[in-house]
């Protein structure tokens, strides 16, 4: 299996899903705008979205695969695994609807009233999602331990498309415009749960549920999967429950803000780390099963310089370009320009954070293949207190800002606490040839932002305010920067000696071979 053909497989479907959700969130800004109906659509979907991250692609995903690979793929074991599941997820789903009033009331305590009601009545119609996209990774951990990528990678691109399909031809039916969101995404849930069904059966993986046994293999999953809940359940309140505490006492709005910020800067990790971290799990829980500690290292190394130049750029783009992207991407719906700038500079804050979540996704793929779930938990308990302290101290001071802030501080350090703890456990240090790659990548990145900067001061000496522009003539801006950075940034490598006609050629013929 090849890491870079199958991440860039991974990638591009991934994108596929980023650029479906900017047009569902495009067409949510145009329809509503910034206020207390799109604050409550943003929180209901918060909401399964936090244990989703914890059953579906979190806890559950990390702690199954490796079993899973581990049992030698025993369908048996899986099944055994899925009626767990959906149990616990029918319990869940089940308490939630029942109880869903009084948890709002006590999540959202100092949120605007309208904003309140809003969630009350569109959270409920959400909330069961979790059952069927937690199906959707379950299925999809099964297609990824036998290489099968595309399945996953795709299913959110169908799921969004479902969504503003759905709004689209009912929009002109009635005026309910979040409640329309609200079915949209039950709905999306069900697309993918067939999808990815489908998927399953037509590959020969399909698995059927059957009556758990205290097995030593279940054992032993549920053993690695209590720390590995925990862990990513504290990653989940610093993401997501924290500021959605947090934010019920700003203005309103200021969630909608964080949530259009948070899509571009989940662009750059969409590509690099989840495409990244889906691949490398099952790589190196076989390598590590089979205790090839050299391929492990290789491997590892692999994903850190391709992730290295994958973030560069993206980092450059989001600090020096995020005014002229954000306006572009949603400047044609009911946003103000003082509302454009606000998510500009919530965008410029996540750039600094890009780094930091890469290094998280990569290293704490290595620790759940070699089943350690108490690292990320400690790492991830460790995140949650900086998080929580320094929003709690500055919220007051720079309102939504604060809560972008934190969350860097906060990522920074989770990301040390776990390459310091790789150091000590497996005696892991940066080869000399893994640091050049990164000072030479560096370098070339500050050549091609100093470049990026002059072309947009120039930009706007020659054609004047980035907002004056029209629709076609923000995307032109933006691509001229786009290109400017690419063109720049390979003509720097090239420079710092990484990138040659020779290392071209050596990387067609890479991609042209069937295995690694």
């Amino acid at each position: 299996m090849s890491l870079l053909k199958s991440v860039f497989s991974v990638s591009s479907l991934t994108l596929l899903g980023r650029i479906t959700g900017y047009m569902r969130d495009l067409m949510l800004a145009h329809f509503i705008g910034a206020n207390a109906i799109s604050d409550a659509i943003n929180i209901a979907i918060k909401i399964p979205s936090f244990f989703r991250r914890i059953f579906a692609e979190g806890a559950f995903h990390v702690s199954f695969l490796p079993a899973y690979a581990h049992t030698q793929k025993n369908k048996v074991f899986a099944g055994m695994v899925l009626s767990m599941l959906l149990l616990a997820l029918g319990c869940l789903t089940l308490g939630i609807e029942l109880y869903y009033g009084p948890l709002s009331k006590w999540l959202l305590t100092n949120a605007h009233p309208a904003t309140l009601g809003y969630v009350q009545q569109f959270g409920p119609i959400v909330f069961p999602y979790i059952f069927f996209i937690s199906v959707v990774s379950f299925f999809g951990s099964i297609l990824n331990a036998h290489g099968r990528f595309s399945a996953l990678a795709i299913s959110q691109a169908i799921g969004n498309i479902t969504i503003i399909l759905f709004v689209s031809f009912l929009s002109g039916f009635t005026s309910e415009t979040g409640l329309l969101f609200s079915w949209g995404v039950l709905l999306s849930g069900v697309m993918q749960t067939v999808f990815i069904v489908y998927s399953s059966c037509k590959g020969g993986y399909f698995i059927t549920p059957c009556w758990p046994k205290w097995t030593p293999d279940i054992k032993q999953f549920l053993k690695k999967f209590l720390p590995g809940l925990l862990s990513v359940s504290t990653v989940q309140i610093n993401t997501i429950i924290v500021p959605l505490y947090l934010s019920s006492r700003l203005p309103v709005g200021s969630l909608s803000y964080l949530h259009y910020a948070d899509r571009l800067y989940q662009l750059p990790l969409s590509i690099i780390g989840i495409a990244l971290s889906s691949v490398l799990l099952p790589m190196l829980a076989e390598k590590i099963k089979n205790k090839d500690q050299g391929s492990t290292d290789a491997v590892f190394s692999q994903a850190l310089r391709f992730a290295w130049m994958v973030t560069v750029p993206s980092l450059i783009l989001m600090s020096v370009c995020s005014f002229p992207i954000v306006i572009t991407l949603f400047g044609s719906g009911k946003l103000s320009i003082t509302q454009l700038m606000s998510i500009s500079n919530i965008v410029k804050i996540y750039a600094l954070g890009v780094p930091a979540y890469i290094v998280i996704k990569i290293f704490t793929a290595r620790f759940f293949a070699s089943r350690d779930m108490l690292t990320p938990l400690i790492g991830g308990i460790v995140s949650a207190v900086i998080d929580v302290t320094v929003a709690s101290l500055v919220v007051g001071y720079l309102q939504h800002l604060a809560l972008a802030l934190a969350a860097i501080i906060a990522s920074w350090g989770y990301a040390i606490f776990l390459v310091v703890r790789l150091m000590r456990r497996d005696g892991w240090r940066f080869p000399k040839s893994l640091q050049m790659f990164f000072l030479k990548a560096t370098g070339a990145g500050l050549i091609s932002a100093a470049a990026v900067f002059f072309v947009t001061l120039v930009f706007r000496d020659i054609f004047g305010p980035f907002e004056g522009f029209s629709f076609w003539g923000k995307i032109g801006g933006v691509a001229l920067f786009i290109c400017t950075c690419g063109i720049t940034f390979l003509i720097g490598l090239w420079k710092m000696g990484l990138c040659s006609p020779e290392t071209m050629d050596i990387l067609a013929q890479y991609f042209r071979r069937k295995k690694s």
